[in-house]
């Protein structure tokens, strides 16, 4: 609810002067008008983005989470193989009434 105003009784004017006048709203704008401002200025600033190439290249290649999700998958496929040998093929017992009716001939 907005503050200074009785229940239901704001008029527009008000709303939007205490929501543009908000130290939030304030921010936002300044960060807004700052971005228009690099953009504007964005070929008198090129010289800015030589030294950050490096840090550029890292952040198109995933910022190391590539690598990161590679060794998670590399690691899940060696455990899969390492247990690969206590899979026997073979259904279990079945313990359930469900197989009870079915046509599974298991014991």
């Amino acid at each position: 609810m907005l503050t200074g105003c009785p229940e239901g009784a704001c008029t527009l004017g008000a709303m939007v002067t205490q929501v543009v006048s908000a130290p939030a709203t304030l921010v936002a704008l300044a960060a807004i008008a700052l971005g228009f401002a690099l953009w504007w200025w964005r070929d008198a600033l090129a010289w800015l983005s030589r030294p950050l190439a490096p840090l550029a290249r890292f952040a198109q290649d995933g910022l190391g989470f590539e690598w990161l999700n590679r060794q998670i998958i590399a690691g899940t496929n060696e455990s899969a193989t390492a247990l690969r040998v206590t899979q026997t093929g073979q259904p279990g017992p079945c313990t359930t009434s469900s197989c009870a009716g079915s046509s599974d001939s298991r014991p």
